[in-house]
């Protein structure tokens, strides 16, 4: 099973240049070095969308995606020296440029085993109800992802979903919230803004609305990769 650490940062406003710079040319590389985060890490920057259905913001302002080793414990992974040492130290380094930040860990329940390579998605947040979580992988499985990909030219058919796990260490404790993730490539080329006053897209947000009211809390964000070195 595949598992990530999800870290998204809000930049004080005039260091933002600084923290994008410090993220794609030292923080993402230098986790190749730690013993139980995987190669492939990639970096997304989210971009304010306004839409026909709702403006997208641009907070958080990035979102930085690290596989771990699918054999091992990641509670042995946060407890290892390596892992704190490498944690504390990007916590030191960007203390200055950021004004929020927050993690999680999760596993991927759903889409392709293969490395992340898009260059524009949308990435969702999700928090539901006590009582109502068991329900939310089957619903967006069965109605929301086909739906989504029935959006003329917006989706691609790579669709991911993750569940957050809970992991706790003498160091490190990284809560289950928000309990639930997904990333939705766009296609390359599309007019999101087209694609979203289209009566499939609309049909498709009210669904979520109607189907989960005020048991759901989520946030959106159009994010674009930055490239890493």
């Amino acid at each position: 099973m595949m598992r990530f650490l999800v870290v998204r940062l809000d930049a004080v406003a005039e260091h933002r240049d600084r923290l994008r710079t410090w993220l794609a040319d030292e923080h993402l590389p230098s986790a190749e070095a730690v013993p139980g985060l995987a190669a492939g890490a990639v970096l997304y920057e989210a971009v304010e969308t306004p839409t026909a259905v709702r403006r997208y913001p641009s907070t958080p302002h990035f979102t930085a995606v690290f596989p771990l080793d699918p054999d091992l414990d990641p509670a042995a992974l946060v407890s290892d020296q390596r892992f704190i040492e490498w944690w504390v130290g990007a916590m030191k380094a960007r203390f200055f440029w950021f004004e929020q930040h927050r993690w999680v860990m999760c596993e991927q329940r759903m889409g392709p085993e293969s490395p992340f390579a898009h260059d524009r998605i949308l990435f969702t947040e999700v928090d539901v109800a006590p009582g109502h979580e068991a329900d939310w992988g089957p619903w967006y499985e069965r109605y929301h992802v086909p739906d989504a990909l029935a959006v003329p030219n917006l989706f691609d058919g790579e669709l991911r979903r993750f569940e957050s796990i809970d992991v706790r260490a003498e160091r490190f404790h990284c809560a289950a919230r928000p309990r639930f993730l997904q990333l939705l490539p766009i296609q390359t080329g599309t007019d999101i803004l087209e694609s979203t006053r289209a009566p499939e897209f609309l049909a498709l947000a009210a669904d979520t609305q109607a189907s989960w009211g005020g048991a759901l809390t989520f946030l959106s964000t159009i994010c674009e990769r930055v490239p890493t070195v």
